[in-house]
């Protein structure tokens, strides 16, 4: 019985095989299913642009934050010294 591997696996893959005997015989995997690798991965990679403008913002948050405390302790006479 011929089999084509890669039509369906994974969502299909960039190479179509072709074999007269099983696939897991020749070491293929089989259970592979047919979901594509990237919809496991879509809900994060969406979420990380997120996450990296959200930890920016913060940080110059916190960057204006100190900036404003030293220009007080100068305006006050204080010294860092």
């Amino acid at each position: 019985m011929h089999q084509i591997y890669g039509e369906h696996e994974v969502g299909g893959t960039g190479w179509l095989y072709l074999s007269a005997v099983p696939f897991g015989q020749i070491g293929f995997r089989t259970d592979l299913g047919t979901t594509p690798y990237a919809e496991y991965t879509r809900e994060f990679l969406i979420s990380v642009p997120l996450v990296e403008f959200g930890a920016v913002g913060f940080l110059l948050g916190l960057s204006m934050l100190t900036d404003r405390k030293t220009e007080v302790r100068e305006e006050d006479g204080w010294s860092n010294e």
